[in-house]
């Protein structure tokens, strides 16, 4: 006598060595096992929100991670340790509006980040294309020039490759 199961998502009867009656079964199975693994709530909404990839998202949106970011440069000593730092290389007469959804502060009246401001003045000339910026210690938020490194766009990937890499 056989003993039969059900499919994991259909519920048809199957054959005891099986879990799922189909291919089309397996994967509309996997992906909702997967979402129902990656159900979230905003921290900043409240709005409960599905992730099916394995990103594992804090914010349903870039708009409530904005908010979210906001609200913490507010009501912390980093807001004031910017407009320091903006008023000490003299760039404007205002400090920074913002920070954007990537966490990096840009200047009123630009669209330039402070950090490459910053590298701007200290080598005394514009980036060129193929350089970029990259925070040594990961913190977007640290723009001390002794934090800055300029370097070339191709390696800047590389260079963030090896900072996870396990010393």
């Amino acid at each position: 006598m056989q003993i039969v199961n059900k499919c994991r998502f259909c519920g048809k009867p199957i054959p005891n060595h099986k879990k799922y009656c189909s291919h089309n079964c397996y994967a509309k199975g996997k992906t909702a096992l997967a979402l129902e693994k990656n159900t979230f709530t905003c921290p900043s909404c409240g709005v409960v929100f599905q992730d099916a990839k394995k990103k594992k998202r804090r914010f349903c949106s870039n708009e409530c991670k904005h908010k979210s970011f906001i609200g913490k440069i507010k009501t912390s000593k980093t807001l004031l340790k910017i407009r320091e730092k903006c008023l000490e290389i003299g760039h404007w007469h205002s400090t920074p509006t913002y920070i954007d959804s990537r966490g990096f502060v840009v200047v009123t009246g630009t669209s330039k980040k402070l950090h490459t401001v910053i590298a701007e003045r200290v080598l005394g000339r514009p980036l060129k294309k193929n350089e970029t910026v990259h925070h040594i210690d990961g913190n977007r938020l640290n723009n001390n020039n002794d934090n800055l490194l300029v370097c070339e766009r191709s390696l800047h990937p590389t260079i963030h490759a090896k900072m996870r890499q396990p010393i």
